[in-house]
C-alpha cells in the first residue's frame, strides 16, 4: 500500500530477497519503489521527473547488471536530472573492500552501507536523510 505522507525512495537493488525484506523494514518509515537495473532507473526517474515528481533518497546497489554499476549510475542521473544532484544517494555493497567507503564517498554518495545489511543502521540511515528532505 502507497501512503502519501510517507517520503519516497527509489532502491535499486537486483536481488528479489533483499527488496523484500528491505520492504518488511522500511515499511511505516518511506514508500519504496523498487528498479533491478540502471535502464529501468532511469525510466522511472524521468517518469517522475516528467510529473514533477522527486525521490526524497537513492539507496542504491553498487553492483547491479552490466552496463552500469550503482557509481556510473549516479553520475548519469545527476547529469541527466538537476534535482538529484543535491537529493542524497546512499550506497550499499556485499563486495565491501577496505577503501570502498572512502571511494563511494569522494565519488558524491551521501553514506555507504556494507552487505549485509544491520536492520537497525539502516532505518537510522534512511530516517536521517529522509528527515532533511
Amino acid at each position: 500500500m502507497h501512503d502519501k505522507t510517507l517520503p519516497e525512495v527509489l532502491l535499486l537493488e537486483d536481488d528479489a530477497a533483499t527488496i523484500s525484506i528491505l520492504g518488511i523494514w522500511l515499511k511505516g518509515i518511506c514508500n519504496i519503489t523498487a528498479v533491478t537495473d540502471g535502464d529501468s532507473t532511469l525510466k522511472v526517474i524521468n517518469e517522475n521527473y516528467n510529473n514533477n515528481s522527486f525521490f526524497t533518497l537513492m539507496l542504491f546497489d553498487i553492483n547491479i547488471p552490466f552496463p552500469w554499476n550503482g557509481l556510473t549510475l549516479m553520475e548519469e542521473i545527476r547529469k541527466r536530472f538537476e534535482p538529484y544532484r543535491k537529493i542524497p544517494f546512499v550506497a550499499e555493497t556485499a563486495y565491501a573492500m577496505p577503501h570502498d567507503r572512502e571511494r563511494l564517498l569522494a565519488a558524491g554518495f551521501s553514506d555507504y552501507l556494507a552487505k549485509p545489511l544491520d536492520r537497525e543502521l539502516l532505518i537510522q540511515t534512511v530516517q536521517r536523510f529522509i528527515a532533511r528532505g
